[in-house]
Formats: structure tokens, sequence, C-alpha cells
């Protein structure tokens, strides 16, 4: 019985409904790696004054990651 279930569900799925899924969740990874970018530019102000923990500077090396991805999401889905 669960497999007609699961079967059920996937089936009510549209190719427009999995559009629109994966565009919102494009656009929340965007939104989130914009935040995280912020965040970055912060500590690095911060950091000119005092001095950052660990997981601050860790937070800081990934910034060439999360802008790759960003720029990547950007030249996949531009406009969202």
């Amino acid at each position: 019985m669960p497999d007609q279930a699961a079967d059920a569900a996937q089936s009510t799925s549209t190719p427009a409904v999995d559009a629109a899924v994966d565009l919102a969740a494009v656009r929340k990874r965007k939104r989130a790696l914009r935040k995280k970018l912020r965040q970055i530019d912060v500590l690095q102000a911060r950091k000119r004054t005092s001095t950052l923990t660990t997981e601050e500077e860790a937070k800081l090396r990934r910034k060439h990651d999360l802008r790759r991805e960003l720029a990547a999401l950007d030249r996949e889905h531009p406009g969202v």
C-alpha cells in the first residue's frame, strides 16, 4: 500500500510544477549565496580592526567558491 501512495504522489507532478519548484529552489539558493557573500564582506571589514575566530576565517576562505557557485547559477538561470 505505501508504494501506491508514493506512485500517486509522483503521478500528480507535472513538468510545469517541477520547473516551478526547480526555479524556486534556484532563487532560494541564489538568495542564500548573496547573503553569505554580504556576511563575508562584513567580516572582511571587521578583520581590518580586530581578529576573527577560526570559523570566521573559514568563511572568508569560502568566498571564492561561493562567488563561483553564484556565477554558475546566474549563467544557467539568468533572470531568476
